[in-house]
């Protein structure tokens, strides 16, 4: 998948390290437009706020609302339905399956770096 530089792309993941380090990553990227959020609940308020999003990437482990429910209320929603969603984890082994399912473009393993951010993007 080619993203335009331009694409918004809303992150989603509880730990401020991990969103400032994704949105680092992204940047590196050439993202500009990257919208955080801190649990599902307010990714979902991001997405509904930013209806021309063009990615989603979620933690699974989350308060609140995590990243599974995240995944399956975008993918009930005909605005995001097919929006890519990525859902990382450092057990990405044991929800892989169920987050492909549920309708994940990509199940990404913890810890990851930009290129293996960018080929995953890439291979959207």
């Amino acid at each position: 998948m080619d993203l335009d530089p331009a694409a918004k792309i809303i992150i989603a993941d509880d730990a401020p390290a991990m969103l400032i380090g994704l949105r680092r990553a992204l940047l590196q990227l050439g993202f500009l437009d990257v919208v955080p959020a801190d649990n599902g609940r307010e990714a979902i308020a991001a997405l509904e706020a930013n209806l021309d999003a063009r990615l989603v990437i979620s933690d699974w482990n989350m308060p609140e609302m995590d990243g599974m429910e995240l995944l399956a209320r975008v993918r009930a929603d005909a605005r995001f339905a097919k929006v890519p969603f990525i859902l990382v984890s450092a057990d990405a082994g044991a929800v892989r399956d169920k987050a492909m399912k549920l309708g994940a473009s990509k199940v990404l393993a913890k810890p990851f770096d930009a290129e293996t951010l960018r080929d995953t993007i890439a291979g959207l």
